[in-house]
């Protein structure tokens, strides 16, 4: 008996010196019979539970630190990560995070990766983590453990730190520089986002001139003005300010929420204009989200490679 289950109690031993008595009996509570009174908080899903040594709560003034034990109760490995949520929906900028010691890195999308863990029952089932977040801003967050699939290309690219969501819990690529390519079908797109949920991809090569047409599908004037900060500009902040989406060539973009059209220039910002004049025409294609990622970097001579399905 005591060969029988020598693994499970030295790894029980060590979670216990780790986690301290808050974690007592955490990792393997089901089958020793201990019960689970000293937890503070806990999530207990069919195939994985987390324990934490506060209330599932942080924040950057003066509750900044926690301790975390997980278990993967799955038969198969599973990636976890950190999900941080601003509890007053503040835009969050500037917050660092250091997990288990290591040098402060940027918080993107409230999203911590914290590694696989093995099958239940085999070495490397079980982690202990400590996190610490840290700002000179005033943020609170809930904090929640999810699994979730590392090569998925959402989730690629919820981690990038060239995205920012919106007030609309879209994902969107910003900035003048952005890894963003993608090739898709032996052509080459650029990833706008993740844009209700489904992967949002703006054509590289115009389509030639033309007047607007509404049963082709162009980015929106919401798209463009999204992409040069982490925030929705005003159309007059565009004038003499460049994205990743500003071209040469003056295109087609369409507000969906009055059906007015627009164009986007290098020189002009952006303009209304009628429907009936010639301006290039940049296509956009989605990708459902279940697209997995084979190759690449998203950069312009890597760009990133997908499969369909896992």
């Amino acid at each position: 008996m005591v060969i029988v289950m020598s693994k499970k109690f030295y790894i029980l031993l060590v979670s216990i010196m780790l986690v301290s008595v808050v974690l007592l009996g955490f990792s393997y509570s089901k089958e020793s019979g201990k019960n689970d009174d000293n937890f503070i908080a806990e999530i207990n899903k069919v195939n994985y539970r987390v324990v934490f040594s506060s209330d599932k709560k942080l924040n950057t003034v003066d509750n900044s630190k926690m301790e975390i034990g997980i278990i993967n109760k799955d038969q198969k490995i599973n990636n976890f990560a950190l999900v941080l949520s601003e509890v007053d929906n503040k835009n969050v900028e500037n917050v660092y995070y250091s997990l288990d010691g290591e040098p402060n890195q940027l918080l993107v999308n409230g999203i911590i990766d914290l590694g696989e863990l093995a099958p239940y029952g085999e070495n490397g089932d079980f982690a202990f983590h400590t996190i610490e977040i840290s700002s000179t801003s005033n943020y609170k967050f809930n904090i929640d453990v999810q699994t979730i699939e590392s090569k998925l290309l959402s989730n690629v690219i919820k981690r990038s730190e060239q995205v920012y969501r919106d007030d609309k819990g879209n994902e969107r690529y910003y900035g003048e520089i952005v890894d963003n390519y993608l090739r898709y079908n032996n052509h080459l797109y650029r990833i706008i986002g993740l844009i209700d949920g489904k992967i949002k991809l703006l054509d590289t090569v115009d389509m030639g001139l033309g007047i607007y047409n509404s049963s082709d599908e162009y980015p929106t004037l919401e798209d463009y003005l999204s992409s040069f900060d982490n925030k929705l500009l005003n159309i007059e902040d565009t004038l003499n300010r460049k994205s990743w989406m500003t071209e040469k060539r003056d295109y087609w973009l369409t507000d969906i929420t009055t059906g007015n059209v627009y164009y986007a220039s290098d020189t002009d910002g952006v303009l209304a204009i009628g429907k009936y004049v010639d301006l290039y025409r940049r296509e956009v294609v989605y990708l459902e989200d279940n697209y997995y990622l084979s190759n690449g970097d998203g950069t312009i001579n890597n760009p990133y490679e997908v499969t369909y399905g896992s």
